[in-house]
C-alpha cells in the first residue's frame, strides 16, 4: 500500500554494493522533505512511520530524534534539536488515486 507520507520508491535496483549509499541517500531525501518532517513552532510533525516502526529507530522518541538529526540538513537538524514535541501524521490519499 502506498501513502504520500512514505519514502519514495526507488527507481533503480539495489545491489549489495550500493545498499548503504542508497539507504543513506533515500533517508536524507525523505527526512529533508515535508513528507518526512514539517516544523511548526516547537512541534515537529513527522510521518506515522516513525511511530508504527519506532523499534527501527531506537524504540524511543530520543532514537527517532537522533535518526532525524543524522539525516537532516544542518538547518533542519538545528531546528529538530529544539523541538519539544513530535506529532505523528500520515496521508493515505495516494491509495485512493
Amino acid at each position: 500500500m502506498l501513502s504520500i507520507g512514505n519514502p519514495n520508491l526507488l527507481p533503480v535496483a539495489v545491489t549489495p554494493g550500493t545498499l548503504d549509499e542508497t539507504k543513506t541517500e533515500a533517508a536524507r531525501a525523505y527526512v529533508n522533505h515535508p513528507r518526512g518532517v514539517t516544523l511548526k513552532g516547537e512541534t515537529a510533525t513527522i510521518s506515522k512511520i516513525y511511530d508504527g516502526f519506532s523499534e527501527n529507530f531506537g524504540g524511543s522518541e530520543g532514537g527517532i530524534r537522533a535518526h532525524l538529526m543524522l539525516y537532516a540538513d544542518p538547518a533542519l537538524a538545528k531546528a529538530i534539536k529544539q523541538v519539544e514535541d513530535f506529532d505523528y501524521a500520515s496521508d493515505w490519499g495516494l491509495k485512493d488515486r
